[in-house]
């Protein structure tokens, strides 16, 4: 379940500069900042207050197709005005594309939009780590059970901030004891809540789902 923490993808695949991400996913393997966040922990890393840059770039909504056609200047955007929104954009942008760009890189850009503030950037690094992380991520080497509790505290910390999947996912960490001890109580309290933020998103039917089963 990756990409969790956006809505209706806005992008066709070939609407996606392959050589502008070539230059960006360059300039990610220089930058040591960047390399570092990624070997941390999201909750460990999130910041409170995303960057005033982060929502507008010139006069162009920030959206998944924006960062697909221009990924370089996502890239720039997200590393230069701390803007937790390209970061994040570009993120899904890139694993709308992985024909052309390793998985790897748009981990690197959800742990930026993390630690810029962007709390769905928290979700999808967590769920990343839970559902799909690939050999030579750099917080596979995690035993098990500080995967989970770095889990959990990544999505408590995104439900807290109102990301709808970072409520389900909380709540499923509850639903299982991951990094956590049981609470069927506390699931559904946080399934609820993905519900509450928004009835129409994916999260919400991931968590009425979990809500009816036993």
């Amino acid at each position: 379940m990756l990409g969790v923490g956006t809505a209706v993808a806005d992008v066709k695949r070939d609407s996606f500069d392959a050589d502008a991400a070539r230059r960006a996913t360059s300039a990610m393997d220089r930058n040591e900042s960047l390399q570092a966040t990624a070997r941390v922990c999201p909750a460990n890393v999130f910041r409170k207050e995303a960057s005033l840059g982060g929502l507008l770039l010139g006069d162009e909504p920030v959206t998944l197709g924006h960062c697909a056609a221009h990924p370089e200047k996502c890239y720039n955007a997200c590393v230069g005005k701390r803007s937790g929104e390209h970061c994040f954009r570009l993120a899904l942008a890139f694993q709308e594309n992985e024909n052309v760009v390793a998985p790897r890189y748009a981990q690197l850009m959800f742990s930026m939009a993390c630690a810029h503030g962007k709390a769905a950037g928290c979700t999808n690094r967590g769920a990343h780590m839970r559902n799909a992380a690939e050999e030579g991520d750099p917080l596979e080497s995690l035993s098990e059970g500080a995967r989970d509790n770095c889990q959990f505290r990544s999505f408590k910390i995104a439900c807290e901030k109102n990301d709808n999947w970072g409520c389900a996912m909380l709540g499923q960490a509850y639903r299982n004891g991951e990094g956590v001890k049981k609470s069927v109580a506390l699931a559904r309290r946080y399934y609820k809540k993905s519900c509450r933020l928004d009835r129409e998103f994916d999260a919400c039917a991931f968590s009425r789902r979990a809500l009816k089963s036993k």
